[in-house]
C-alpha cells in the first residue's frame, strides 16, 4: 500500500509527496470542551467488510498526522484491491468517533466503485454532486457545468473544517495505458480536487487502485 500526500501551495497535481512526522492523540479520557457542536456526519457510504486490521499502526499514524498537519489538504492511498484499505479507514474512522473527531466540523463518506464495471463503463459523477451539494447546504438553482459543480462543492466543503473519504475512483478514470491512462474522465472531480490541493481547511482522503492523475 502506498501514500502520498498533498499540502498547501503545491498546484494542481493530485499526489505529490510530502513528509509529515507530527501525530497527534488526544490524552487518554479526553472530554469535548463545552460549547462545542458535535460534526454533522455520514459514514455509511464506505463499501462493507468483515476484515480485521491488524499491524496497521503505521497506516493509521500517517492518517492521523495528515488531518493533524495544517499543510496536508490530500492524501490518496493506493493498493490493490483486496489489499485492507477498506478496512483501515474503517478503523482510523472509529478512532476518530470515540475523539468526536478531533476538530472536523463535518464528515463525509461516499464510493464510485460499481460492481462488474468494465474498461468501457461511462460512469458519471453527477449522482455524486448533487447528493454532496445538498449534505452540505446547497439549495440553490440547479448548476449545469460540471466544473462549476467542483467549485461551488470546494466552496461549500472550506466553510468548515471538514473530513472527506472517496473511494473506488476507478470507473471516473481512463483504464491503464495510453496518454489518458489513470486521469479522470469527469472535469467536476478534476475541479473539485484541484481547488481542495489548492486550499482545504480539513482533509480529502482518496482511496484508489490505479494511479491517480489530475
Amino acid at each position: 500500500m502506498t501514500s502520498n500526500q498533498e499540502h498547501k501551495g503545491s498546484g494542481d497535481n493530485v499526489g505529490r509527496d510530502k513528509t509529515e512526522t507530527h501525530v497527534h492523540h488526544y490524552p487518554e479520557g479526553y472530554q469535548k470542551p463545552i460549547g462545542l457542536d458535535s460534526p454533522k456526519i455520514q459514514v455509511s457510504k464506505l463499501p462493507h467488510t468483515n476484515n480485521q486490521l491488524f499491524g496497521r499502526e503505521d497506516e493509521l499514524a500517517m492518517l492521523d498526522a495528515a488531518w493533524d498537519s495544517p499543510r496536508t489538504n490530500i492524501l490518496t492511498i493506493k493498493a490493490m484491491g483486496g489489499s485492507g484499505k477498506t478496512a483501515l479507514m474503517k478503523t482510523w474512522m472509529g478512532n476518530l468517533a470515540r475523539d468526536d473527531f478531533r476538530g472536523a466540523n463535518a464528515v463525509y463518506t461516499d464510493s464510485f466503485y460499481l460492481q462488474g464495471f468494465s474498461e468501457n463503463t461511462q460512469a458519471s459523477a453527477d449522482e455524486f454532486f448533487d447528493a454532496t451539494l445538498q449534505w452540505f447546504g446547497y439549495q440553490g438553482e440547479l448548476i449545469p457545468s460540471a466544473h462549476d459543480k467542483g467549485l461551488k462543492l470546494a466552496e461549500l466543503i472550506n466553510q468548515q473544517r471538514s473530513l472527506i473519504l472517496l473511494d473506488g475512483l476507478e470507473p471516473l478514470q481512463y483504464p491503464p495505458g495510453g496518454a489518458m491512462g489513470g486521469a479522470l474522465r469527469d472535469q467536476g472531480l478534476k475541479t473539485l480536487f484541484q481547488q481542495l490541493a489548492a486550499q482545504n481547511k480539513g482533509l480529502l482522503v482518496i482511496l484508489h487502485v490505479r494511479i491517480l492523475l489530475s
